[in-house]
């Protein structure tokens, strides 16, 4: 009884330093990406033109689904049109747009695959982390990378609260802090206000 609760315990405690040391990578990763924004989209494009590589020699080499491995080289194509502004990603544009519908559209092809079809477990991780996962993640990465990045385009205009924001034509938009913005934003509105009692 007290060897499983231990064995429980030990489990959590290790799933909290797993958390704590991946959070921490990623957050390393995203200031190397910061610092050198050339590089990383130089990787990027190299590692979108490796993985379409993968896609062509599991087509050859393996008896994989052809559906699946066309949407997949599909939504390489779609992310690699994303590079054409990187740093800045166009919250807005139908080039982010389409590659959020190939991110779902390509893990949902190559899922239902692998339901029907049995495969071991590390192939199975392998192709959903070489030929689904590590490019999108490689763009979410990058997020963090447009705020710190000379601007270019339109110059800023101070708002009502003396913040300096960038104005509407030509904006680029940092995606991860625009969405934690506007949640924020709508927090602070449905939340009760505080009266000060005197």
């Amino acid at each position: 009884m007290i060897l499983t609760i231990l064995v429980y315990l030990s489990y959590l405690v290790l799933l909290a330093f797993a958390t704590i040391c991946l959070a921490s990578g990623l957050i390393y990763l995203a200031e190397l990406v910061e610092e050198y924004s050339t590089f990383a989209k130089r990787v990027i494009k190299n590692s979108i033109f490796v993985v379409i590589a993968i896609h062509i020699m599991i087509a050859i080499f393996e008896n994989l689904g052809l559906k699946e491995i066309a949407i997949g080289i599909i939504a390489h194509i779609v992310y690699f049109q994303l590079l054409r502004t990187f740093p800045h990603v166009q919250l807005y544009s139908f080039k982010f747009a389409l590659s959020v519908v190939f991110v779902i559209t390509n893990h949902m092809a190559w899922f239902l695959y692998f339901r029907n079809n049995y495969l071991p477990f590390g192939q199975i991780l392998a192709v959903f982390f070489l030929c689904v996962w590590m490019i999108p993640f490689a763009f979410f990465i990058s997020l963090s990378a447009n705020e710190n990045t000379l601007p270019y385009g339109t110059p800023s205009i101070a708002t009502a609260t003396g913040e300096y924001m960038p104005s509407k034509r030509g904006k680029s938009v940092n995606i991860l802090l625009s969405i934690v913005t506007y949640v924020k934003r709508k927090i602070e509105e449905w939340s009760p206000r505080r009266s000060s009692k005197s």
